[in-house]
């Protein structure tokens, strides 16, 4: 794994440009050492699974480090779990998503010509959002090879967290009408029709938005961003983003998603009480996958 000073990002640097965009692309993360590890362990996981007819499936292997651990399997993930416990990872999982941030699930995604437009232009967990505004939701996206406009790259307008986020607030606090704004076309109706409470930053934004995308599937324009294998991308989820369409070629990643524990339900506090005993006894790297 690269080592975050080589990149001339420090944690700190990377804490400061995701709060003020919603997202931040680090080029080289992985060595390509640790990505071919990374590849390897995603290949095992996918030769696991049961075979299918018909086209390939987008998304790949699922893989739960709670399941993992209850069944004795964590060294089938050991180079993800030695990746999540870089410092850059680790600043997030602490100081943005909070000491009881936790890996939710570790996904591999092929996306080919097939399978057309990846997304449309959306935003994500947005009922959440409005209960408990300002809570970061972050993902992890590592590609796993080249990864252009032609093949898939990832968009996401910078800012755009922000505003949803004043939304939320709005819409938590009685200020504006709640409502569930999932897509482009959804956050475009609202305003017209709402005077939403935004700063005069924000304002200029969103109108730069509605001006630049006309659709939900609109192309990605400026927005799009493009890496070599080994990039990361680590985005708030709040903000408004999307996939590139695939016209040529394939787009591999590997994408891991960061939450707050939550403890409505039996199950869920058995998962937060395995996973606070496996902070204990795991070793480091193991132990930032809980």
């Amino acid at each position: 794994m690269t080592d975050e000073n080589t990149l001339g990002v420090a944690p700190d640097q990377v804490l400061a440009l995701l709060e003020r965009d919603g997202v931040v692309k680090l080029d080289g993360f992985l060595s390509p050492d640790t990505l071919a590890g990374v590849r390897k362990e995603l290949d095992a996981a996918s030769s696991a699974k049961p075979a299918v007819s018909g086209p390939p499936s987008q998304r790949g292997p699922s893989i739960y480090p709670t399941s993992l651990l209850v069944r004795g399997r964590l060294g089938e993930i050991k180079e993800i779990s030695r990746v999540l416990s870089s410092p850059v990872l680790q600043a997030i999982r602490q100081r943005v998503i909070g000491r009881s941030g936790y890996v939710t699930d570790v996904v591999g995604i092929d996306s080919l010509p097939i399978h057309k437009a990846v997304t449309q232009w959306h935003v994500d967990g947005t009922l959440s959002c409005i209960n408990k505004p300002g809570d970061a939701r972050i993902k992890l996206f590592f590609y796993l090879n080249d990864v252009t406009s032609r093949n898939g790259a990832f968009s996401y307008i910078a800012g755009s967290h922000k505003i949803l986020d004043s939304l939320h607030r709005g819409m938590h606090d009685g200020v504006i009408p709640p409502l569930a704004i999932r897509d482009l076309s959804t956050l475009r109706e609202y305003c017209a029709i709402n005077a939403p409470p935004l700063s005069a930053d924000e304002q200029s934004l969103i109108e730069q938005i509605f001006a630049s995308l006309d659709s939900d599937t609109a192309p990605c324009g400026p927005y799009s961003l493009e890496g070599p294998a080994g990039t990361l991308i680590i985005f708030d989820e709040r903000g408004m983003h999307r996939g590139g369409d695939i016209s040529e070629g394939q787009r591999s990643i590997l994408r891991i998603s960061l939450k707050q524990e939550t403890f409505r339900s039996p199950s869920e506090f058995l998962r937060t009480v395995v996973r606070k005993l496996a902070r204990i006894v795991l070793p480091r790297h193991y132990a930032s996958l809980m």
